[in-house]
């Protein structure tokens, strides 16, 4: 089972990095990085001589992650749905393989580019924050005393990174899902991406503030708007206990519900070998 899973994850990569659409999304997302970062950098940095690394980092971050996952539900909810699109999943089950097989090489081949889009973005804003930005404490230099020392910076840029991650595998089987549900690519994206769009946008309204924790997606912003806030000496954000309690169960969970459901679809689809 493992060497005929590994096989079809191989094909999907081939088919993956035969579309050109796989290196848009990742250069959209390297480039959001530092047009983020200049968009949201301070013209009058008040009291300190350089914005701190760690700042940088947060302002990329926050909308390279946020335009990572839209690529990841874009991608997740093409995985099935363009093979029933363009019939090719008939001569996929015509291999010596299971529809568990396929199901499962697919989920993983989503996992993975998740996985190296979520990096390219973290990666990218390090690296810019690092060239361009200040290591070390953040100063007030007019009175020159430490601000925010930096094993505080460290520990919640930590802290941000891991309550973000989850949150993309939830957008993974989220995508496969939709996938699953309809077998037109076209009408898969569109729905996926509306529905993941509005999950977002409803997660910033005031009076859903003490049921945000249920949003999915709702985690990557949250945490790096908090590392982002933190980072200039103030915050207007928090970490809120709720918050940082549940960032693990609750995506792991809309994980689980939204893979057995898009398996239990894929199983009982009537495909025609």
């Amino acid at each position: 089972m493992i060497f005929r899973i590994s096989r079809l994850i191989r094909a999907e990569f081939v088919k993956l990095t035969s579309q050109w659409f796989f290196y848009i999304a990742i250069c959209l997302t390297a480039s959001i990085v530092p047009l983020a970062i200049y968009l949201q950098t301070p013209s009058n940095e008040g009291g300190y001589a350089q914005l701190n690394a760690i700042q940088l980092f947060a302002y990329g971050a926050k909308y390279g992650l946020k335009v990572a996952s839209l690529f990841v539900v874009i991608f997740a909810s093409m995985i099935f749905a363009g093979e029933f699109d363009k019939g090719t999943i008939k001569c996929i089950l015509t291999r010596p393989v299971t529809r568990t097989d396929v199901f499962i090489a697919k989920s993983i081949t989503a996992l993975l580019l998740s996985a190296i889009l979520v990096a390219i973005a973290l990666y990218v804003s390090l690296l810019y924050g690092i060239t361009r930005g200040e290591l070390g404490h953040i100063w007030d230099t007019d009175f020159y005393h430490i601000k925010t020392n930096y094993s505080a910076l460290t520990e919640n840029l930590t802290k941000a990174i891991i309550i973000s991650l989850p949150s993309f595998i939830a957008a993974v089987f989220f995508g496969i899902l939709i996938s699953n549900i309809t077998e037109n690519s076209g009408y898969a994206v569109a729905i996926s991406l509306t529905l993941f769009i509005v999950l977002d946008l409803l997660s910033g309204f005031s009076f859903l503030s003490d049921n945000v924790k249920y949003i999915f997606n709702y985690y990557p912003s949250y945490a790096l708007s908090v590392l982002g806030t933190y980072v200039e000496g103030y915050s207007t954000l928090k970490w809120k206990e709720n918050i940082t309690k549940y960032f693990l169960s609750i995506p792991l969970a809309y994980s689980a519900l939204f893979s057995v459901i898009a398996y239990f679809i894929f199983r009982m689809k009537n495909i025609q070998t």
